[in-house]
Formats: structure tokens, sequence, C-alpha cells
């Protein structure tokens, strides 16, 4: 399955499987926003899969986002183990 990304003023949706095959895009296409607008919600409600790469992929582009003091909030986590991941790596 592909990945897809949507875009709309600040807000961004991820659909499909975000997978080591599509990492590159992935972060291609965030990074664009990423220099387009101050804040951002991304919602990876229809992500159907993600795997340690794709992990790497949000936690790269989230730090992109802290760099450029710019605002990444990321929804729709807890069915695929992300808010996991962001929870135990943000915890102080």
């Amino acid at each position: 399955m592909n990945l897809k990304i949507t875009n709309y003023n600040n807000f961004c949706t991820v659909k499909g499987v975000l997978d080591k095959t599509h990492v590159p895009y992935f972060l291609d296409k965030l990074r664009d926003i990423l220099f387009e607008v101050e804040s951002l919600t991304l919602s990876l409600e229809g992500l159907d899969h993600i795997d340690n790469y794709g992990m790497k992929a949000l936690n790269q582009i989230h730090n992109e986002f802290i760099k450029y003091k710019k605002h990444l909030s990321i929804i729709g986590l807890r069915g695929n183990g992300v808010y996991r991941h962001f929870k135990k790596h943000t915890a102080a």
C-alpha cells in the first residue's frame, strides 16, 4: 500500500503505510510543509501500519519542528504505538 499525505492550511493527514520504502517521501513532504507554517497538526488516524523506520522519521520531523521553533501536534496515535513512543521519550 502507498502513502498519501494531504495538507490544507495547518492540518496534514497521513494515510496508508509509513515504512522504510515511504520514509523519504514522508520526510520531504513534511519538510516542505515545515517551512510554510508556524504550527501543524499531523493526523495519523489514516495510517494502516508504521514500522521502526517510520517511527524514526516521525521522531526526526518532530525534532526538526523543535529546531525551527515551530509547533507540531500529532493526533491519532493510540492504535499504532506512536503515542507510547512519544509519551516515553518526552516524559521528564
